[in-house]
């Protein structure tokens, strides 16, 4: 046991390494024998990426042995007497300073090395968020692409450690040299980012129109999103364009309209004051709403003044129609007419000639009196439409019709026989629209 651990104060333990190169049981001459001639016809393989790699001789950058006094130190530190742990524990030194050579030729030679040649640079790029992808109707998150970009400085410390070391073999992928992308597919941010969008996108409002149903979805409202460096918001300028045309395209308030009277005529009547007029303001802030919650609702546009009927012709087919030129009055009900009556309308000579339009029933009152500069006048049935402007009953009256209008009409209301004015006060209702013409 002793000869053997004599044998062991000059050489190397079993399972000894060297920067990687086995030394077991060689003595110290030998191994700085070996180590000269690693030296001698030293070369060095850089890997990278994308397959590439060249070589670096000792020869190119003037490669020289420095030093034996690493190597004796190494010897020195196993202890003799403890060789049997060799056999189920392994050495390994690592030396860094073994060698010297020419810094300039070295940087030289680097410079040269495929990795650094323009064709093989690739820029590395973040992870991204994708346009809207139609296909998927969300976005995207775009992988970010590692590319092939050096960190000169930290190759060039790596490649000098790895000459130091005489290693046969670096990797410039293992070591870390590339420049990595700042954001990758994993980022928190970025994930959130686009859960948000897709958030927004994920909305829908099924606009409930009778029969103009229209929806806004993913279509339009990925056009909405802006996403700036990570900063998610609502393009507020083109939502209230949205709203602005909407409302454009579906308000019948203000609108001038075709009807067919009775007597067959189609006629073109000013708006007055009945329609549908979205509320613009209100109906923006309730889509904003809705896109921000993620919202898939069904619900009627907010409204500032309602018609009686959503369809494309909002008289519809219940209605008064008053003819005003021949002093007649026409209830409709679905398409039926069910009541008419002569009437006394606005006195043409004084100057209170009933307004030609298309209005809606404001309310319904019973026993209502009804003033003026010059009158107060009491009522069984009223039915205003047009501000002051209504049907009502006229007891005083006794007769209606012909053209008692033009010297003595009303005060511009429609002046109705009591049981005709009874029997429409119960068959209309607010809103329901009335149309008055010559």
């Amino acid at each position: 046991y002793f000869m053997v651990s004599l044998y062991f104060i000059n050489h190397f333990y079993f399972n000894t390494y060297i920067n990687d190169e086995i030394y077991s049981l060689k003595s110290l001459d030998t191994a700085k024998e070996e180590i000269s001639q690693v030296v001698e016809y030293y070369e060095l393989k850089v890997e990278g990426r994308n397959g590439l790699s060249d070589t670096i001789t000792g020869k190119d950058i003037m490669i020289q042995y420095k030093s034996d006094e690493q190597i004796e130190q190494f010897l020195k530190s196993q202890n003799p007497l403890l060789w049997p742990i060799s056999f189920i524990q392994s050495s390994n030194y690592v030396s860094d300073h073994l060698v010297t050579f020419d810094q300039s030729l070295l940087e030289k030679e680097i410079k040269n090395l495929v990795f650094n040649q323009s064709e093989n640079i690739i820029m590395p790029k973040d992870a991204t968020i994708s346009e809207y992808n139609q296909e998927k109707s969300q976005f995207l998150i775009i992988e970010e692409v590692e590319g092939a970009y050096l960190n000169y400085d930290k190759m060039i410390q790596i490649i000098i450690k790895a000459i130091n070391g005489l290693l046969p073999v670096v990797s410039l992928e293992e070591e870390k040299a590339y420049y990595a992308p700042e954001i990758d597919r994993n980022s928190k941010s970025l994930q959130k980012t686009v859960a948000l969008m897709n958030h927004y996108v994920g909305a829908s409002v099924n606009y409930e129109l009778s029969n103009l149903n229209e929806v806004l979805d993913y279509n339009t409202i990925h056009n909405w999103i802006k996403n700036e460096n990570g900063r998610v918001s609502l393009d507020e300028e083109q939502i209230r364009e949205y709203v602005k045309q909407f409302a454009k395209k579906y308000n019948t308030y203000g609108k001038n309209r075709e009807f067919k009277t009775t007597s067959g005529n189609t006629i073109k009547l000013p708006s007055g004051g009945y329609g549908w007029l979205i509320d613009q303001e209100a109906e923006y802030q309730a889509l904003l709403s809705n896109i921000e919650n993620g919202e898939v609702v069904s619900r009627e546009p907010v409204y500032s003044v309602r018609g009686y009927t959503r369809a494309e012709n909002d008289i519809g087919n219940t209605y008064v129609e008053a003819d005003l030129g021949s002093q007649h009055l026409y209830f409709y009900q679905e398409g039926e007419l069910i009541l008419e009556t002569d009437f006394v309308s606005g006195n043409m000579v004084k100057g209170f000639a009933t307004p030609p339009g298309v209005f809606g029933i404001t309310y319904k009152a019973r026993n209502a009196t009804l003033r003026g500069e010059d009158y107060e006048t009491p009522v069984n049935y009223w039915i205003p439409f047009n501000g002051n402007i209504g049907l009502h009953d006229a007891v005083w009256r006794k007769s209606f019709g012909g053209d008692i209008y033009i010297n003595h009409g009303s005060h511009g209301c429609l002046n109705l026989p009591k049981d005709k004015a009874e029997q429409l006060f119960s068959l209309t209702e607010q809103g329901m629209p009335v149309v008055c013409y010559y």
